[in-house]
């Protein structure tokens, strides 16, 4: 099995501007590329894009706009673990040695519903998964008696998480192949 590392990150300020999410995408790749001198388009042989926005073909549109021509591209959609599940693809492509370099961009934007299937439909009045998400904090809420300031918390130091770990990865100090 081959080593695998990330190698480089890049990240845009959270919006409620009203920007197409493969925009939102290419800006991402494009700050990737200018953070990390010794990447090229060249070096990417798999890109993957993972959103719920999912109605087009990111993968390919991300990778031709940003002068990508990867072997592989698609798109990973599994609701709140897209993006975990595109990471792991990434990581799996590498380590079996299917490719050296993976490019993962993920993006949402503020009116993205996600998506609602037939199945979802047939759940009734709480078709659409954020629901669930909603009724399942209730229950729990009800169940240990935990408070709405507990449950701020646990945001407030996950965002606090999001924004230090990157730091732990500096691109200038890292080797791009595997």
């Amino acid at each position: 099995m081959n080593k695998v590392a990330i190698t480089g990150y890049s990240d845009t300020k959270f919006s409620s501007d009203d920007i197409p999410i493969e925009s939102s995408m290419i800006a991402a790749v494009k700050l990737l590329f200018e953070q990390t001198p010794n990447l090229g388009q060249k070096d990417i042989d798999v890109v993957l894009t993972s959103t719920n926005d999912n109605k087009k073909y990111l993968a390919p549109i991300v990778s031709e706009l940003s002068g990508i021509a990867p072997k592989i591209s698609h798109n990973v959609e599994n609701l709140c673990s897209s993006g975990t599940n595109a990471t792991v693809s990434a990581f799996s492509y590498i380590a079996s040695g299917l490719a050296d370099v993976a490019l993962v961009v993920g993006a949402e934007r503020f009116d993205s519903p996600g998506q609602v299937l037939q199945w979802d439909d047939s759940r009734g009045e709480f078709k659409h998964p954020i629901f669930w998400a909603s009724m399942f904090t209730k229950a729990h809420k009800r169940k240990f008696g935990t408070t709405d300031e507990q449950l701020a918390y646990v945001s407030a130091k996950n965002h606090r998480n999001a924004l230090d770990n990157p730091n732990a990865y500096n691109p200038k100090n890292t080797q791009l192949r595997k």
